[in-house]
């Protein structure tokens, strides 16, 4: 078993590994001007669950590459590595086991928070498209992660809790569509409002109250509401 080594890891996209090495790449249309979304499969990826933190998981491919498509931002691969490196550590710990079947595996670093959660259902619209079948892999996220699965159509059998580090010997992998670049790819989204829009709870004729959240001294960034006043 070869240790993977905190100092060694890099970013870099799988989808282009995979197209390098001559597999399989599905393409797939979503109209709206969306350029085709790709996805592949791509042996022996390692996981780490909570990872940085509880809810910050990480995958590796190749003993050293965290994919784009997996992190997005392009600072992720050094935020992983630096954080790591400052809690001591020098090398990922062992997986425990090998798992068969293909999976997708759900969770950015940063996917613990609601929005970021889009992110990874994004992928999965995308993967529900093509002729692959694959379970899900989650690790310590918040309720919604796993709710928000089951409203736009994924049955909870296909959702797998990984609690420690294991090595899967296949994982499937997208087009990295995120907050960032999603304007450049609104079927994507837009399929997406139709899956939540389509489940049983948004049929409901009933509606509750409203209700606003302020992030108040939580902005960052920067960042404003657009409609204070309002």
């Amino acid at each position: 078993m070869t240790r993977i080594r905190i100092g060694e890891l890099v970013g870099g996209s799988v989808l282009e590994l995979a197209r390098q090495l001559g597999g399989r790449i599905e393409k797939v249309s979503f109209g709206h001007g969306t350029p085709l979304i790709e996805a592949a499969m791509i042996q022996d990826v390692s996981y780490v669950p909570s990872a940085l933190a509880e809810g910050q998981s990480i995958q590796v491919v190749g003993n050293r590459h965290l994919p784009v498509e997996a992190g997005f931002d392009e600072f992720t691969a050094g935020f992983v590595r630096q954080t790591l490196l400052e809690q001591g550590l020098t090398e990922l710990p062992e997986w425990a086991e090998t798992i068969d079947g293909p999976v997708c595996i759900l969770g950015n670093v940063f996917s613990r928070n609601f929005c970021h959660w889009h992110e990874e259902l994004m992928k999965v619209i995308a993967l529900e498209r093509t002729s692959y079948e694959c379970n899900y892999v989650i690790a310590k996220l918040p309720a919604f992660a796993k709710e928000l699965l089951g409203l736009i159509g994924i049955a909870p059998e296909r959702i797998l809790e990984i609690e420690r580090p294991v090595r899967f010997r296949a994982a499937l992998f997208t087009t990295a569509v995120s907050y960032h670049n999603v304007a450049g790819y609104p079927g994507v989204l837009f399929g997406l409002r139709e899956r939540l829009l389509a489940s049983e709870c948004c049929r409901k004729p009933e509606t509750g109250p409203r209700f606003w959240l302020v992030a108040g001294q939580y902005n960052r960034l920067g960042r404003s509401c657009s409609n204070r006043q309002s």
